[in-house]
């Protein structure tokens, strides 16, 4: 199981949205980025390792920590915009 944080994991709903800006906007752009590949690139080392990966992001945990567990334990990935439209599993 993965916990991503909204910010540093870019979550649909609350991570940074927009271009980046100020002096050193490229090297955030490229943190973020590089960011999503490592969650990609460790999802894909634990599967096939024969681990089954449930990412839950931050903003599930804080919204409905229940929710967040019992998905966890049915061995699903909630999804936070399905919970935000209403539309999707519970």
């Amino acid at each position: 199981m993965f916990v991503d944080g909204d910010y540093w994991h870019t979550c649909p709903l609350h991570g940074h949205r927009g271009p980046w800006s100020g002096p050193n906007a490229h090297l955030w752009e490229q943190k973020m980025v590089r960011n999503q590949e490592r969650d990609l690139e460790s999802t894909k080392a634990a599967e096939q390792a024969g681990w089954l990966v449930v990412r839950v992001w931050e903003c599930t945990i804080r919204e409905d920590v229940r929710y967040a567990a019992q998905s966890v334990l049915r061995g699903v990935c909630p999804d936070p915009l399905s919970r935000a439209t209403g539309v999707g599993p519970r």
